[in-house]
């Protein structure tokens, strides 16, 4: 029988022979369909869901999330991610013309549904607006978006100087930032401030007018984008408009008698935030322009990294769905550090977002009796602390006060990084990042008891100078 089985084998015909070894196999072959035909039927009554990937399933909860919100409201604010790929390599020019295609085209078979299309990217495949419920749920169909993210508003990450240890020694061997630039995405900077007379190199407004949304533009002339001479003076007309002034004098702030970080390093400010009915708020979409720019401008000014100290939401995890990644992702690859304030819910096991980001820089406090700050947010993907606790610095119209946050923690780190670039100009994100942390005190969280790299400039500077050529490539 199996010779003949094995005889016959790719003739289909021997199969429905008469004979009982046709019988057998005709039985055998109808028990085989049988089998299929109720597996088949089970597989395809199993919800598709279970057969997704990890990014499918958040994709789509995403969705889900951002229908009911449109449903109950109307319309949301949205930032669309075209799967176009970020490719750091192709020229500005080039990058820029092929995301501009993909944007208008999906603005084109958006224009059913009359969205409010509220700010384009010029450098990232993104594209932010306003949409109603049946445009959310046409987006969902488009294999060409690969994700569809909620325009999230953030806050001042403040709660309330010591010296930063080591910085006087930093300042003694002559690393004191010089020839280097730190951009701060904040509330504005008062540039006539005597701590930051001459500091600030370029300017630029980023904002959002959405009477919808009770949002208003703190940009001159309530515009919602200035890249012009005082496009960067801090807001006015609502509590926390000091808020970038004093960042900006942690990081890099100088006056005869005591100084910020990076003293002798310049400014690229940028006001970010807008007027809420609940206080000042920043859009993840003017984050986003503002992270752009400072791309933009690399080759103008030799760029150590960004600070941003603002958050909101808590997360026990990496946050790599955030739609700011992309942004920061092309800053690291220009060898730009983002570093963020970590929150100041006093979460033992989560930070704020953007700072939950991988590739961001995350940014604890530390207090004036060298203890990690009960208000800092902490959890196991933080990167280092800083102090934050009663930190004099500047604020607009000339005066100075002490400011207590992991608002005030963040500038230190960033203040850091002009001096390690001083130092080691070819040393990239990842090199400095190890180097700060490898080189910190280690401070012992006693809500969780974890231990954290407390920032220590000197000892920094002595690590990152050490490296070999082959361990600065890349980011």
């Amino acid at each position: 029988m199996i010779s003949a089985w094995m005889n016959c084998r790719y003739a289909l015909g021997c199969l429905f022979t008469s004979t009982a070894a046709g019988r057998a196999r005709r039985y055998a072959l109808s028990s085989l369909l049988l089998i299929l035909g109720f597996w088949g039927g089970w597989l395809a009554a199993v919800p598709a869901l279970a057969w997704q990937t990890p990014a499918t399933v958040q994709r789509e909860a995403q969705f889900e999330r951002l229908l009911a919100g449109a449903r109950a409201h109307g319309s949301v604010r949205v930032i669309v991610e075209f799967d176009t790929p970020l490719v750091p390599a192709l020229a500005e020019a080039e990058r820029s013309e092929r995301f501009a295609a993909v944007r208008e085209r999906l603005i084109a078979r958006l224009a059913a549904f009359r969205p409010s299309v509220l700010k384009r990217f010029r450098l990232l495949p993104l594209l932010a607006a306003r949409l109603g419920p049946e445009a959310v749920a046409f987006l969902r169909t488009l294999p060409a978006v690969r994700a569809v993210y909620e325009d999230v508003a953030v806050r001042p990450t403040v709660a309330a100087s010591q010296a930063l240890p080591g910085s006087s020694a930093a300042a003694t061997a002559g690393f004191t930032g010089a020839d280097w630039t730190v951009a701060v995405l904040d509330t504005g900077v008062d540039r006539a401030h005597p701590f930051l007379s001459g500091k600030v190199v370029s300017e630029a407004c980023y904002s959002t007018t959405d009477p919808e949304q009770g949002y208003t533009s703190t940009c001159p002339g309530a515009s919602e984008s200035s890249v012009a001479p005082g496009s960067a003076e801090p807001c006015v007309a609502a509590a926390g408009c000091d808020h970038g002034t004093h960042v900006a004098g942690i990081a890099v702030g100088r006056a005869p008698d005591f100084s910020g970080v990076a003293r002798d390093a310049s400014l690229i400010a940028m006001q970010v935030f807008t007027y809420s009915e609940g206080g000042l708020v920043a859009l993840y979409s003017d984050l986003i322009l503002g992270l752009e720019r400072v791309y933009a401008l690399r080759n103008d000014f030799k760029i150590a990294a960004v600070n941003m100290s603002l958050g909101g939401g808590q997360f026990s995890a990496p946050c790599d769905s955030n739609p700011l990644k992309p942004a920061i992702d092309l800053l690291r690859s220009a060898g730009i550090a983002t570093v963020i304030a970590s929150g100041n819910d006093a979460s033992s096991g989560a930070l704020s977002a953007p700072a939950c980001i991988s590739t961001a820089v995350s940014v604890g406090a530390s207090t004036v009796t060298d203890t990690v700050a009960s208000f800092s947010n902490s959890a196991k993907f933080l990167t280092i602390l800083a102090p934050g606790e009663n930190i004099t610095s500047a604020i607009p119209g000339g005066a100075y006060i002490e400011n207590t946050g992991t608002s005030m923690a963040a500038p230190h780190v960033v203040g850091a990084w002009a001096l390690m670039k001083q130092k080691d100009p070819g040393a990239s994100v990842t090199r400095i990042r190890d180097a700060l942390v490898r080189s910190g005190r280690p401070l012992t969280d006693t809500r969780n008891g974890l231990t954290k790299p407390r920032l220590q400039i000197d000892a920094a500077l002595g690590v990152v100078a050490g490296a070999p050529e082959a361990e600065r490539a890349g980011n």
